[in-house]
């Protein structure tokens, strides 16, 4: 019998024969990941799958996950874009500076494993100053990438050395074409004396976007995926 697990956005994924009731992992995959959903597939039986919104708190998003789940959970297995002691969930980040923020939230997750798939999330003093307090926090036992995570050809290696496996199939991870990182940074020119920023999704096509006011120029930079705008005020 092939069963269909379902993640908090009500999305069928097809898939795993020998689903369990009994799951004691899940993988929780922010939807900012490209292709997100070929990393559903293959998966190892009984791994429930929840996918982050991108227009939420993704942390608050992953406490009400575990919080409504009826059966133990041991291992969390989180796909997010990642950088040196940051994870990037929903519209949020999860980072040094904010962890006495997400404490309350942190401590209900209560469980013994947390792998973390994000490029370089444990690279250099800001990685480990990170996941050491993340586990002060949540008592977990973590697991994170140094390096790049994904595509080997891009850089990317699937091995952090976890004592869990991955519940990716071989296939998945020697296939899968991204990194869970980010593009080299590009520079945007805005008005004359930014100001203020917002982020949003400004045109309503669930992609972020980013708006920055300009005192000096008296109008608005609206960057979106695939253009520029100005908005002049009068």
């Amino acid at each position: 019998m092939t069963s269909t697990i379902l993640d908090n956005l009500g999305t069928a994924h097809p898939g795993n024969e020998g689903f369990s009731a009994q799951v004691a992992q899940i993988l929780v995959i922010d939807s900012a990941v490209d292709d997100y959903h070929l990393l559903t597939e293959g998966l190892t039986p009984g791994t429930e799958v929840h996918i982050i919104n991108p227009n939420d708190d993704g942390i608050e998003q992953l406490t009400a996950i575990l919080s409504s789940l009826t059966r133990p959970i041991k291992v969390i297995h989180l796909l997010s874009h990642g950088s040196p002691g940051c994870l990037y969930l929903g519209n949020s980040t999860l980072e040094l500076n904010n962890l006495e923020e997400y404490r309350h939230s942190l401590q209900q997750w209560s469980v013994e494993h947390l792998i973390l798939y994000g490029c370089s999330v444990a690279a250099g003093d800001p990685g480990s100053e990170f996941l050491d307090k993340l586990h002060h926090y949540t008592h977990a036992k973590i697991s994170a990438n140094p390096l790049p995570t994904g595509n080997s050809a891009l850089g990317g290696t699937w091995d952090l050395s976890s004592p869990v496996p991955c519940p990716l199939s071989p296939e998945t991870t020697a296939t899968y074409p991204h990194i869970l990182g980010f593009d080299s940074p590009t520079n945007l020119e805005a008005g004359i004396v930014p100001f203020d920023v917002a982020i949003g999704d400004f045109n309503g096509d669930g992609i972020q976007d980013l708006a920055v006011t300009n005192v000096g120029s008296a109008d608005i930079s609206i960057f979106l995926e695939r253009e520029t705008a100005v908005l002049h005020r009068k």
